[in-house]
């Protein structure tokens, strides 16, 4: 069967009177459901088959209620068709909820034609058809930024987010500030969450912006009202507010101020670092590391390496490539350190340590690390007068690189022919 049926479906719609109309509308709901159960099984062929379903039943409908769950199907139907790579396709649904419903007064109705210009923005911006995507965020700014709808608002919200996004991506620096700033304006005193959300996105993006204009002091400024803004909030946007407060630790280093920016790193690991997000653990290994980085610079060696020991016992044995990254990142500057201090024992063990973690991996991000660690493996063994050791090692970064096509592992690769032809 091309999708399973539910016994609603059985139910006739031709049936008139209160009653029938309700009977209706638990059809109408209940085949959409079906739709979104199956898209998230991973099914979006057997899926854009029940919304359009719904659609060819319930879309001749006058009835708001009922067109609720047509709307619905048709963005559904349009993310289910961009997943398939069909992005045009994508864009034809999303015009075509925006066509049916455009000019309805049903909030419920006007939730979907936000929602699918929104996604029509993002669709067009995947597309490279930047100009396009902006028409379309200012269009949903237009068309609901009076609404006291917060469903509407949102879309709004996430439209300026995107446009202003967008405006830095061309560069045109002093318009995605100004539209950031709108943002903040309209939802900075707003109680709801996803309002706040995007609030704080704006605020992050605006200090990151400031910061590639060269605008630290604004930037760290920044930063600091957006931790201040949720500092009391009952659900607090926290992914954004680590990001700021690791951002501020980044910016005080580039001022030169370590004591405040080792400050603000062990403030990140104190709020989040009980976390089990990984989108929060994130930035705390981030903020360690850093950490790590700026006690090297401060020359305190043993506060250092204790630190890139944290790193690894939270971290050590986490799945997320995003935190396996960082656990290898605190692991090779551990053996470094370790080398200079002229430890070299403890540092090979490091060196191994690192090889036999990412031994297995494919991760892009994560190949580029295997490859040094075999290189600095192979360089301690060299320093420790085990020169048939190194040369092994140097063969195995060949071995498993040599073939590569990314600059960063091409270098490693020459180092260690060029080791080998010394042999």
């Amino acid at each position: 069967m091309r999708h399973s049926v539910s016994r609603s479906r059985s139910l006739p719609v031709t049936r008139s009177g209160q009653a029938g109309d309700l009977v209706l509308l638990e059809q109408a709901k209940a085949l959409f459901d079906e739709g979104v159960t199956l898209a998230m099984r991973g099914r979006d062929e057997e899926a854009l088959a029940v919304y359009e379903d719904v659609v060819a039943r319930f879309g001749g409908s006058s009835d708001p209620a009922l067109l609720e769950p047509v709307a619905k199907a048709l963005v559904n139907k349009g993310a289910a068709v961009g997943r398939l790579g069909r992005v045009e396709g994508a864009l034809a649904v999303y015009e075509d909820v925006v066509a049916r419903f455009g000019r309805s007064s049903d909030p419920a109705l006007l939730e979907q034609v936000a929602m699918a210009l929104f996604s029509k923005g993002v669709t067009l911006g995947q597309l490279g058809r930047v100009e396009g995507a902006l028409a379309v965020y200012e269009d949903v700014v237009a068309r609901f930024g009076r609404s006291s709808d917060p469903a509407l608002l949102k879309e709004v919200a996430k439209a300026l987010f995107n446009k202003g996004v967008t405006l830095g991506q061309l560069g045109r620096d002093a318009e995605e500030l100004a539209v950031l700033e709108d943002l903040v304006a309209r939802f900075g005193r707003s109680s709801d969450p996803a309002l706040l959300k995007q609030v704080a996105k704006a605020l992050l993006d605006k200090g990151v912006t400031l910061g590639q204009l060269g605008r630290p002091e604004e930037e760290l400024a920044v930063y600091e009202d957006l931790v201040a803004r949720f500092a009391q909030a009952s659900d607090p946007p926290v992914e954004q507010v680590a990001k700021a407060l690791l951002f501020k630790g980044v910016t005080l280093g580039q001022l030169g101020r370590p004591e405040e920016e080792l400050a603000v790193y062990e403030d990140v690991v104190a709020r989040f670092g009980r976390s089990s997000d990984p989108a929060l653990l994130e930035p705390v290994a981030k903020a360690l590391n850093k950490k790590g980085v700026t006690l090297d610079g401060l020359g305190r060696p043993e506060e250092e390496l204790a630190v890139y020991e944290d790193v690894v016992a939270r971290f050590g044995q986490a799945s997320a490539p995003a935190l396996l990254e960082q656990v290898a990142y605190a692991l090779a500057n551990e053996g470094g350190k370790l080398g200079q201090l002229g430890r070299l024992e403890e540092a090979l063990a490091v060196y191994e340590d690192l090889v036999a973690r990412l031994a297995q991996t494919s991760e892009p991000a994560l190949l580029e690390q295997a490859a040094e660690a075999l290189a600095y493996k192979g360089f301690t063994l060299s320093n420790l007068g085990r020169r048939e050791e190194a040369l092994a090692v140097y063969q195995d970064v060949v071995a498993r690189f040599g073939q590569a096509s990314e600059p960063a592992l091409q270098q490693i690769v020459s180092i260690a022919r060029t080791q080998l032809s010394r042999a």
